[in-house]
């Protein structure tokens, strides 16, 4: 499932841009859980197992009954991620019918398809004029990575600290919805950022 999150992010407003399991999910627990799921989903490839059978610890605020709803639709481990693409923030909401059966590396390839994909729509239709979402010094720090500095020298060039220009790097990862700083780099010229 892809969910847009807008700024005023509330059940009501989270639109659902695609799924194969929305009918039975939102039908069966509604969009408010849909929403409390993607709100507690972490940044950067980094799946959030939501529930698991056999567990009572419901990460993310799902109730008890939520993931037993969710378990009777066939949903017996949910993990989610947030991303950007442009200026736009998704959820990216992954379920298997069986649990331990989604592999975190796989999570992570698809969230970079799915990223890709998103800006280059985003480009297509020109969405993203509006913006760019990294900071000034984000941006800076990037283009000299780009340049194939190392953090300790770019560091030296902008007279901050290497822990600093890491912070950096690590908001615009963020930003970026990238799983890396090659990624983070590609994302940016793609996108007409550097």
């Amino acid at each position: 499932m892809l969910v847009e999150l807008p700024s005023n992010v509330g059940p009501a407003e989270m639109d659902i841009v695609a799924s194969d399991w929305t009918y039975d999910a939102v039908r069966n627990v509604g969009q408010e859980t849909i929403a409390r799921i993607a709100l507690s989903s972490g940044f950067m490839g980094t799946a959030r197992a939501i529930w698991q059978p056999g567990t009572r610890r419901t990460a993310g605020g799902l109730r008890a009954d939520e993931a037993e709803r969710l378990r009777e639709s066939g949903h017996a481990e949910i993990a989610s991620a947030r991303l950007r693409a442009g200026m736009h923030s998704y959820c990216i909401i992954f379920s298997a019918s069986q649990a331990s059966r989604l592999d975190a590396a796989r999570f992570c390839a698809a969230q970079m398809m799915i990223v890709y994909a998103l800006s280059a729509m985003s480009e297509q239709l020109g969405a993203d004029a509006a913006g760019n979402p990294l900071t000034d010094r984000e941006r800076e720090c990037l283009v000299w990575v780009a340049e194939g500095k190392t953090a300790s020298e770019v560091a030296t060039i902008l007279g901050v600290s290497c822990n600093t220009v890491n912070g950096y790097l690590t908001q615009a990862m963020r930003k970026l919805s990238a799983c890396n700083r090659a990624m983070a780099i590609a994302t940016a010229i793609r996108n007409g950022i550097i």
